[in-house]
This record gives C-alpha cells, structure tokens and sequence, in this order.
C-alpha cells in the first residue's frame, strides 16, 4: 500500500521545516512526499531543499493557489491514496501513515476493534464496509477485498484542532452530512488516487475547493470509510481559510447551490456569525480573546 503526502506551501519558512520533518519521520516506508512551494519569497524554498534527497518530488514556481498547488501534487503522485497535509500541519505520531496503510490493507471491521476508545467516542455513525460495498455488521469480521486493495474511495479519521488557547479532539461528523457540510478534515483524509487524477481540485473555488471535490464524490455514490483513530494536528487561526472565514461561507453556500443542495437555517445565518467572530478578534485584546474562545472551543466542536 503505497501513501502518497501532498503539502503545499507559500512563504511557510517559519512551519514548513516542522511540517516535513513529521511526514519524513514515518515508520511507513512505502510513502512518497511530494512539496508543491508557490515560489516563495522567504526561506521556504532554501529549508525544503535541505531535504529534496527525501523527497518523491518538490518545485517553487508561481501557481495561481493552493488549489494549483495541490493539483500539480495530484499529477505527481504515484500512491494508491493520497493525503494533503497542508505547511503548519502534522501528523499526530510517527506511526500513523503505518497505521492507515494497515487499516486500509486489512479488514475494517478488526480495526475498529483495534481502537475501541476512539470508535467508542466516534460522533460519525459511519461504519467501514466490506468488499461488497455492505456495511460490516458492529462486532462482525468483513472479509479483505479479492486483490488485497481497500475498499474505500475516501478514508477519513479522527483530528486535532490546535488553537494559541488549547488543543482538542475532534471527530467527523456523520458521513451523510457530507453533502452539506464539510463533514471530514482535509489533513485526516487519503482518496484513492485514481480519483483525483480523474477529478482534482476545481480551481475557480479559492477557499472551499475541498468541499466541492469531496461532497461530490460523496453524492456520485463513492465508498467513504471511517478511520477509527486520530490522523493529522491542524493548526487552527492560520492559512486562507481561517484568515478568510466569511468568503470562504460564501464560497462554500455556492458549492452547496451548484450541487443543487438546499441551505438550512442554520446555514442561512452561518455567514453573519462568521463576520461577527471576524470582528471579535480583531478588537478584542489576547488576554481577554484566548478565555473567551476557549470557552467556546470546549462545548462548540464544528467543523
């Protein structure tokens, strides 16, 4: 089972060392990494190549954004599944490409039973699937697919948000949300390949390509699978989207739309809070931001 990891980066010379150095220092060995830089104008490129022995592939060019960038990791890459740990983020330990590697190679079932605390905890009710495309009964064996491969189209698991005030586990929301929302975390998902080759990023969405790549194959009927176990750390309060929540809203309810996906009232009113928290951290001082938000971040878990 080979794992390709995506990272793209621009002017990231402060995070960018920490980001290689988590995926490079995997137990995995049949892994590929490949760097897409935006042609950065600090150290970024100099600090990438210090490891461009270590790499499947790596460039600095001008592109027109992230979702280029990832693009032309798309065309790069050579592994079964693909991952997109973007510079500031890391995975959660060493060892865990080798265990989504495994996971994927054996039977989905035995893996939940290989982490009960965290499918204990899950808040998605999705369950891995057997061969034929049936969900595997809770406690039940499913049998590995004839060729050996996964099953699954997109796997996705457990992640970390790491905010200035706190770091906290997060889970994916129930897989069936995925057509209005984005149910996964980017950095904890792998999608076959295959599939990205025949549908990568689709540029024109600045911010929330993601979503419109994954809430479509979602809605083609692809095979998500539940990861039972933390993936990726996401470092919350930086990159585009983050700095640009209220677009991103904006950008995202027009995915929703040219999906033909009706807004809830929730969502409806999602754009004037995002620009009210906008404000509330512009004004508001640390001492008293980072207690307030804290608060907020331990009863309030979205995505």
């Amino acid at each position: 089972m080979k794992i390709s990891v995506v990272t793209v980066s621009y002017n990231a010379e402060v995070c960018i060392e920490r980001t290689i150095q988590s995926v490079l220092g995997q137990t995995w060995n049949d892994l590929e990494y490949i760097v897409i830089d935006g042609g950065s104008k600090d150290r970024t490129p100099e600090i990438i190549s210090k490891y461009a022995g270590r790499l499947a592939y790596w460039c600095s060019e001008r592109d027109g954004g992230i979702y280029f960038g990832m693009n032309k990791g798309i065309a790069a890459a050579t592994g079964d599944y693909a991952l997109f740990l973007n510079a500031d983020d890391t995975f959660v330990d060493e060892k865990v490409v080798e265990r989504i590697a495994r996971f994927l190679e054996s039977t989905a079932s035995a893996e939940c039973a290989a982490y009960p605390e965290y499918a204990a905890n899950a808040e998605s009710t999705a369950r891995p699937v057997d061969p034929t495309g049936a969900e595997c009964p809770a406690g039940t064996d499913g049998a590995a697919c004839a060729d050996g491969t996964s099953p699954a189209d997109v796997a996705y698991g457990d992640f970390y948000y790491e905010y200035d005030y706190g770091r906290y586990l997060r889970h994916p929301k129930p897989i069936e949300k995925m057509a209005c929302s984005m149910a996964v975390c980017h950095q904890a998902t792998l999608v076959r390949t295959t599939l990205l080759k025949q549908r990568p990023f689709d540029t024109k969405y600045r911010l929330s390509a993601d979503f419109d790549m994954l809430s479509d194959f979602y809605l083609q009927g692809k095979k998500f699978v539940y990861m039972p176990f933390p993936v990726a750390n996401m470092v919350m309060g930086s990159g585009m989207t983050h700095e640009h929540e209220a677009k991103s809203v904006a950008e995202f309810q027009a995915i929703m739309a040219s999906h033909g996906q009706p807004l809830s009232a929730g969502q409806k009113g999602l754009l004037g809070r995002k620009k009210f928290i906008e404000w509330l951290k512009k004004v508001l001082p640390d001492k008293i931001r980072r207690p307030i938000f804290r608060f907020i971040a331990k009863i309030y878990k979205p995505l």
